[in-house]
């Protein structure tokens, strides 16, 4: 393991970095163990610095061509800030961590707001960091660089305690672990109390960890620990540097107490590579930045040592640091799903290509065979070998430009180095003097369980549709599917859709020619004939998205996203079809617009306007209470669901296709390489389909008919109307022989549901209910999202409140 110290970049613009001193930064590369020469790899720290305050001609060219932004394509780009990615300094440092090899690196002066993490993809590194507040200058901040492929090895992130410490403990081999420390103490000069705040919360942590971890507490100390090795035994070596200061005598007796060792002193070498800082003015070398570890694990460290080549824009120098350290094996991945490059159908040769193997491999299979794993194989085969796997493209600007990038930044270690040979040259001084009279210019922006229903169910009373009239079962819906019928379903497909478990993408069949239509459609008719389902049509794949707010382990900070097969979703639309033509249209309540052709929350919004403008005409008052039901899909019950569909029409053979959709379903979770075991989904619709919110509305218009009942005919609004005659002819509503009178008691969109009524009283009868209405279908009512609309003429002393409160129906 290597590890290092040196000032921190605040990653602002490069101008500014230019003229202004920065912090450290320390690295540290983990390895794994090697079991057959049963020895301990090297575990690598180290810190990137920030530019040096003098640079040369050449150099201060690529400092120009690297500070200019371009979009994807290479252009030149406006700088435009976002807030959720930093400048792309930590691009150019990942750069500089890959070129020395570093695996962790604590970053000291960072400058960044808040507590937050950026994964730079092309470099391969991930940076946490803390800083101070928004809305407070931007000094001071800790942090860490760390390769991204390690993180899967590593269960916990780190911890900021403040703008000035950050702790991160990493598990090792043999059921160990270390706790790393990346540290920014304050300057020499600074307030007595900023001083003590920092050594006693470093103090506390120090206290804190436990006795069997090994401890790696590296950063910019700003501290001067001398060469006293005499007197202060076994806390630094025979070779350390220069006298004791202020702080370095504070930073030796923490040390001391807790018998750590400071590893920039035990190894001789010559003062060049051991002194991090040059003073501005005496142009005096001093050490400042330190690796320390436990004295015990004082023979793990294999050296400490300057990194002169690296050039991170600082003024202190890079501290590498190589310790003898494994970090926890790597838990067994398994093979990425690798995407077919679908694209490719754009070129004709290739969509030809991919419909003649498809005919090669599928005239292998006997038409009247019903083994969709072997047609599953053969579509799969043919799809691969004819489209190939599809290149992950990132869109990054700074990833996009790589070769120029590298290429300038070679230029830039060319230059440095020259600059190292010859620190005093009076042409790079110049050129530095006119480098620093430029204007500022910004360097530019580079910035589940929880998402997954459980098994649990809430109580359901069985007998609540009891009451409810049977409708004639609606036999057409039984008839096997025709070959229109698929066509059409393949064709309303939409492109670029991950592929469910058997990985087959919708436009492979889209574009897979008749044959494989023909033999879809013959497994789909011997399918409705028997009634079994194959079992990946009704499995998902289940991919978490982070919502990039809030702890990455939190699963409510994560959106479960399910992912099904494209062939079962071609059957759930050619029952979706069927369903709407024939049922939806004669069960779904006029007020429910959720999910439905030609209704959407637009007409939501226009029709609860007119409500609101026609009651205030009519100096009326309308109350309106906007309720939001908890995971509402996820929590339906499914025996009640299959009981209200036999009731309302929908014959035998088709329930039961639905029920195989449903019933049996395995999914799992999966996170990058990992993939967890597959768990049954036994409530709720099924997530990704097609039919889950038609499902979910049809049950909820029984809840719907069973509140209109109970509610009477008194409540809710009542409008007048007519249907003939000029729209904007008022007097014609005059004759009440030809209007019409409706009752409106609710408007819905899917769950989101708004109760309408005149008076308050109303309106707490209509919420009793409702509420007891839903929790006798099983559905819970999220409270913390409902809320409420009064007349705005109420005095807000005398607002009415409202809740939920259940009642018998």
């Amino acid at each position: 393991m290597v590890v290092g110290t040196g000032q921190g970049c605040g990653w602002e613009c490069l101008a500014k970095l230019c003229t202004q001193a920065g912090n450290g930064v320390m690295v540290a590369r983990t390895a794994g163990w090697s079991s057959e020469s049963f020895r301990q790899l090297p575990l690598r720290l180290s810190s990137p610095t920030l530019l040096t305050p003098v640079m040369g001609k050449d150099l201060e060219k690529v400092v120009q061509k690297l500070s200019a932004p371009y979009t994807p394509d290479g252009t030149l780009l406006d700088l435009v800030e976002t807030p959720d990615r930093p400048h792309r300094r930590t691009a150019l440092v990942a750069l500089e961590l890959a070129r020395y090899d570093i695996d962790i690196a604590a970053l000291s002066e960072t400058r960044l707001h808040g507590e937050d993490s950026l994964t730079e993809v092309g470099a391969w590194y991930t940076f946490f960091w803390k800083g101070v507040p928004e809305g407070i200058r931007r000094n001071h901040g800790v942090g860490f660089a760390v390769k991204s492929k390690l993180l899967q090895r590593i269960p916990e992130t780190p911890i900021g305690i403040n703008e000035r410490l950050m702790t991160w403990r990493i598990p090792l081999a043999k059921e160990r672990f270390a706790t790393l420390i990346s540290a920014y103490a304050p300057t020499l000069d600074a307030e007595y109390n900023i001083k003590e705040d920092f050594y006693r919360v470093l103090d506390a942590i120090l206290q804190k960890t436990p006795a069997t971890d090994r401890i790696i507490l590296m950063g910019d100390f700003n501290a001067r620990v001398g060469s006293e090795h005499m007197v202060w035994s076994k806390v630094i070596g025979q070779h350390g540097v220069g006298k004791m200061n202020r702080n370095g005598l504070r930073l030796l007796s923490l040390c001391a107490e807790h018998q750590l060792v400071i590893t920039n002193t035990i190894f001789q070498m010559k003062n060049r590579l051991k002194t991090t800082w040059q003073h501005p003015r005496s142009k005096h070398w001093h050490l400042l930045d330190y690796v320390i570890v436990r004295q015990k694990d004082r023979r793990d460290v294999l050296t400490t040592r300057v990194m002169r080549g690296a050039e991170c824009w600082t003024d202190h120098l890079m501290v590498r640091s190589k310790l003898l350290m494994s970090i926890q094996p790597r838990v067994p991945r398994r093979a990425p799903n690798k995407k077919l490059n679908c694209t490719a159908l754009n070129n004709l040769t290739i969509k030809d290509n991919l419909r003649w193997l498809l005919a090669e491999n599928l005239n292998m299979i006997p038409e009247e065979s019903a083994d969709w794993p072997a047609l599953r194989q053969a579509i799969h085969n043919a799809a691969s070998e004819a489209l190939g796997q599809s290149r992950k493209h990132h869109q990054d600007w700074f990833d996009c430009n790589s070769a120029e990038i590298q290429s300038l930044l070679k230029t830039k270690h060319e230059a440095h180095k020259a600059l190292l040979s010859c620190p005093g040259s009076p042409t790079h001084k110049a050129t530095f003097t006119a480098a620093r009279a430029k204007p500022s210019e910004p360097f530019g922006l580079w910035r589940t369980s929880g998402g997954i229903s459980s098994n649990h169910t809430n109580p359901v009373d069985q007998h609540i549709l009891d009451n409810l009239p049977d409708l004639p079962p609606t036999m057409h819906l039984d008839t096997p599917p025709l070959f229109s019928e698929l066509r059409q379903a393949i064709s309303g497909l939409k492109n670029n859709k991950s592929a469910g478990p058997d990985g087959i993408p919708a436009e492979v069949f889209k574009h897979g020619g008749y044959i494989l239509t023909r033999r879809l459609h013959l497994l789909i008719q011997n399918i409705w004939e028997h009634g079994t389902l194959p079992q990946d049509w009704k499995d998902a794949n289940i991919v978490v998205i982070y919502k990039q707010k809030g702890d990455r382990p939190v699963c409510g900070n994560s959106r479960g996203i399910s992912l099904l097969s494209i062939a079962g979703k071609v059957l759930a639309k050619i029952m979706l079809s069927r369903l709407v033509e024939h049922i939806s249209e004669t069960v779904l309540p006029e007020t429910q617009c959720g999910f439905r052709k030609t209704r959407s929350t637009t007409d939501m919004v226009f029709v609860l306007r007119q409500l609101l403008e026609k009651s205030r005409e009519h100096h009326k008052d309308l109350f309106v209470a906007f309720i939001d039901l908890s995971k509402a899909f996820d929590t339906i019950n499914r025996e009640l669901l299959w009981k209200h569909l036999s009731k309302i029409g929908v014959p035998p053979k088709f329930l039961s296709i639905l029920q195989q959709l449903h019933d049996g379903m395995q999914a799992r979770v999966l996170m990058g390489e990992l993939q967890s075991e597959s768990f049954g989904v036994n409530v709720g619709v099924k997530q990704g389909c097609v039919l889950a919110p038609m499902l979910f509305n049809i049950l909820l218009s029984a809840l719907t008919c069973l509140f209109h009942r109970v509610l009477g005919h008194e409540d809710g609004v009542h409008v007048e109307y007519r249907l003939d005659g000029s729209l904007f002819n008022i007097r014609r509503l005059q004759a009440h022989t030809k209007t019409k009178i409706r009752q409106i008691c609710e408007l819905q969109y899917a769950d989101d549901c708004a109760i309408l009524a005149h008076s308050p009283d109303s309106m707490q009868y209509a919420l009793n209910i409702i509420s007891s209405l839903y929790q006798s279908f099983g559905l819970q009512v999220n409270t913390q999202k409902d809320r409420g609309h009064v007349p705005s003429h109420h005095p807000r002393s005398r607002t009415p409140q409202f809740s939920h409160k259940w009642c018998p129906t």
